[in-house]
């Protein structure tokens, strides 16, 4: 008897034949309406209101937007008032432009409304500022059109805008504002202030203002500022930005990983000041009360000048035309490298001066006034200069002058007064003496060590040829 092998074939055939009857069997099917839409229109999201001719006046909460350029010319009045609270103002892409003659604002908000995104676009007057470095730094304004870009209140963002030319100033706000992505020049006072606290601009640049960059906000992070009147960048903190070509380049509370080049007077001036580098300026490169992990390099003045009682730990002077370090009364000076300046360390009275290298300074290496100490610094090669150079020099007395090691300079240790201490001390190879000690000093035995044999094992020396090496 034959079995087929594939039994099932049979069965899954009469069940496709009787399934295609069944539906032919229903007739035809009456067409159905087309799907329902399932997504919302942007007016349905956010309805919008277009703005196209101006002056306008917003009265009410509410998204709004340009419908394409806009060109003011009235002599009076502001091009946008805003007259209330909640309001987004797009200005899609276009420009808000001003003629010469207009003394309004671009976008005015009228005090005791906030909560506002006035965002890309731009906004300009015909305020021109040119900026000179030479023979004097100047900056000059021809001003026109508006007189600011936008007058803010608080809570207000400012995001992805170009502001241009205003008699005053390109952005203000009263506080509490966030600006992101501004393009701020040529304003004949301010390119953005920040007004009171909380206030925060990032990645944003300044460029040919008269005065400020920008200036009053709470935090100033990753931008930048060239060819401004005065101060580049201004604000509590100061983070991730550069300057260059200003007055002055970075101010502030606290700086932090900042770079500053070829300012008129001061590169960075700040209470505390970490990680920067100041390069190249007409004043000293850094001048602050704590400062950290810095540079200072080709500064015509100072390379670091200290405030009264300040501290610098862990930084750098090079080829700076006065001294790499500058101290003031009463400051900490230590683990700071200074190199290749008119002179090394400068302090005056009442300072900490320790764990510092002093490498082929013009003049001297360290350079001291009264009631300081001095402990453990390394000065070589000090006095390149025409003038005699000491590894450590100094001037008043009741100095503590301790374990320092002073090679190859014109003289080794230099006290020109009297009543200072000064023992544990290494002269060698000096090229006019080592030693230069006025009278009435205390001073600890000088010896001058026998040379030793080679030594291998773990014994030998010849000692330091005297019974009380210190």
């Amino acid at each position: 008897m034959h079995t087929p092998r594939f039994p099932g074939r049979s069965v899954m055939a009469v069940s496709c034949v009787l399934l295609s009857a069944a539906a032919w069997a229903q007739g035809p099917l009456a067409p159905t309406d087309g799907p329902e839409p399932v997504m919302k229109s942007l007016d349905q999201i956010e309805p919008r209101t277009p703005v196209s001719s101006l002056p306008f006046v917003i009265p009410r909460p509410g998204s709004y937007y340009l419908t394409g350029n806009l060109h003011f010319t009235a002599a009076t009045g502001h091009a946008i008032t805003i007259q209330a609270s909640n309001v987004t103002l797009d200005l899609n892409g276009f420009t808000l432009s001003s003629a010469a003659a207009v003394t309004g604002d671009g976008v005015h908000v009228v005090d005791g409304y906030r909560n506002h995104h006035i965002r890309n676009g731009g906004i300009t007057g015909t305020t021109v500022v040119t900026v000179t470095t030479t023979p004097t730094f100047s900056a000059t304004a021809v001003e026109g059109g508006f007189r600011n870009g936008i007058i803010a209140r608080d809570a207000c963002q400012a995001t992805d805008l170009t502001l241009i030319g205003c008699r005053s100033i390109g952005f203000v706000s009263t506080g509490g504002s966030l600006c992101e992505n501004l393009n701020l020049s040529h304003h004949g006072f301010v390119g953005a202030s920040g007004g009171t606290s909380p206030s925060i601009i990032r990645n944003s640049t300044a460029s040919r203002n008269a005065t400020i960059g920008i200036g009053g906000f709470d935090s100033v992070q990753g931008c930048s500022a060239t060819y401004n009147g005065n101060h580049g960048l201004a604000g509590a903190t100061v983070v991730n930005s550069y300057a260059r070509f200003n007055l002055v380049g970075i101010s502030g509370d606290s700086i932090q990983n900042c770079s500053v080049r070829e300012s008129d007077t001061v590169g960075i001036l700040g209470g505390t000041v970490s990680q920067c580098r100041s390069v190249s300026n007409g004043g000293a490169g850094i001048r602050a009360g704590v400062i950290s992990d810095c540079q200072a390099t080709d500064n015509k003045e100072d390379g670091f000048k200290l405030n009264r009682g300040a501290t610098i730990r862990n930084s750098q002077a090079s080829r700076n035309v006065g001294s790499g370090i500058s101290a003031d009364h009463g400051c900490t000076v230590v683990d700071n490298s200074c190199s290749e300046n008119g002179a090394g360390i400068t302090a005056t009275i009442g300072c900490t001066v320790r764990g510092n290298t002093c490498l082929l300074n013009t003049g001297h290496g360290i350079s001291a006034g009264s009631e300081n100490q001095i402990k453990g610094n390394t000065c070589d090669k000090n006095g390149t200069g025409a003038s005699v150079g000491a590894g450590i020099h100094t001037t008043g007395g009741d100095n503590r002058i301790e374990a320092n090691a002073c090679t190859e300079n014109d003289r080794g240790l230099h006290m020109t007064n009297s009543g200072s201490l000064i023992l544990r001390n290494t002269c060698a190879s000096n090229t006019v003496v080592n030693y230069d000690i006025a009278a009435s000093n205390r001073v600890g035995p000088i010896v001058t060590a026998p040379v030793s044999p080679a030594i291998s094992g773990s014994t030998g020396g010849a000692g330091v040829g005297s019974e009380n090496p210190w």
